[in-house]
């Protein structure tokens, strides 16, 4: 699998941090960490120019502002441009894949998604998964110290999240200070209303859909390239940071010609295509819905979602173009 397609495995990234986020406050680990994400002084001084485009159309006086959020940063991205927050303020409402913190505060939305990847009764993930894939994974855990017997209960997505989350910390970066939590929090302190384009519930269901056979082989895959998965965050991030639009859609771009082949996994090529086009495909085409139903009633909105559903081949900016939408790019 090449250096730049192997970006689709942490287009779920977002997703997965929430997961991690939730096991780390819910469930217990055998010890603390600590993780320090200022990065480097001087690359502070530089102002980031993240991507930012204007949906309008012809007869219509609403807009809606499209803005791909990055789920780990650092002080870097602080403080956004200008143009981004003038186009944040001008906007009654802000959209997000869901209301993080409002689910952060709900207990039991919590813990219904954790029941959803339970195993099922008297599985545990070592039936789910290889032998030798549940070895190196639990010994990995352990190693970056974040392993308890207590998660074999759940099913191997939960696992791949912590992974994932080692990963980002790694990486130098932290989740705390990605884009959808900014804004988030600046929408509640302003009182205003938040729209969720999909929701909790929908996430945690969507990556349980999911075969064994796909974690089995990301799970491998992440911690045999443990280095690759970092250099990929931080590469994302950069890429992110300087709004450069080509070199973004080439590291979020579909993976219709990629050569799938890993060894060991023989259904690779199907499970791998099927994950993009439920991950990303199916969920561009739900979000540009949602986003034409908000333009329809009038609504002018802020819309966050991750950069992946953004730019790209069939992202936001394509299919709203292709709906008769002007999508224009903003420059500052």
């Amino acid at each position: 699998m090449n250096k730049k397609r192997s970006s689709i495995i942490f287009i779920a990234v977002g997703l997965l941090l929430i997961i991690a986020s939730i096991i780390i406050l819910i469930l217990p680990s055998s010890s603390d960490k600590n993780n320090s994400s200022d990065g480097n002084e001087e690359n502070k001084k530089v102002p980031s120019t993240p991507l930012l485009y204007e949906v309008s159309k012809e007869g219509s006086e609403n807009k809606i502002y499209l803005f791909g959020s990055i789920h780990v940063a650092d002080d870097r991205a602080y403080p956004l441009p200008d143009a981004v927050m003038n186009a944040y303020k001008s906007s009654d409402y802000l959209a997000v894949e869901f209301d993080l913190i409002a689910y952060e505060e709900d207990l039991e939305a919590q813990m219904n998604s954790l029941k959803i990847l339970l195993c099922d009764e008297g599985q545990t993930v070592k039936d789910l998964l290889k032998s030798d894939t549940y070895e190196k994974m639990v010994s990995y855990l352990k190693e970056n110290k974040v392993y308890n017997s207590i998660y074999d209960s759940y099913k191997p997505v939960l696992f791949y999240s912590l992974i994932t989350n080692i990963q980002a910390e790694k990486s130098e970066l932290d989740s705390t200070k990605g884009i959808d939590m900014y804004f988030l929090n600046q929408a509640k302190e302003d009182k205003k209303e938040i729209l969720e384009v999909e929701s909790s519930d929908y996430q945690y269901k969507m990556l349980s859909s999911f075969p064994n056979e796909l974690f089995d082989f990301l799970i491998t895959y992440s911690i045999e390239n443990d280095a690759l998965s970092i250099v990929s965050t931080k590469q994302l991030y950069e890429t992110w940071l300087k709004g450069n639009e080509q070199e973004l859609a080439a590291l979020l771009g579909n993976g219709s010609n990629e050569d799938y082949s890993y060894e060991g996994y023989d259904n690779l090529e199907e499970i791998m295509k099927n994950y993009e086009n439920v991950l990303v495909t199916q969920r561009n085409n739900e979000m540009t819905d949602k986003a034409e139903g908000y333009f329809n009633e009038g609504k002018n909105v802020f819309f966050v979602v991750g950069a992946a559903h953004i730019v790209g081949d069939d992202a936001l900016v394509d299919l709203l173009t292709e709906r008769g939408y002007s999508v224009k790019k903003v420059n500052y």
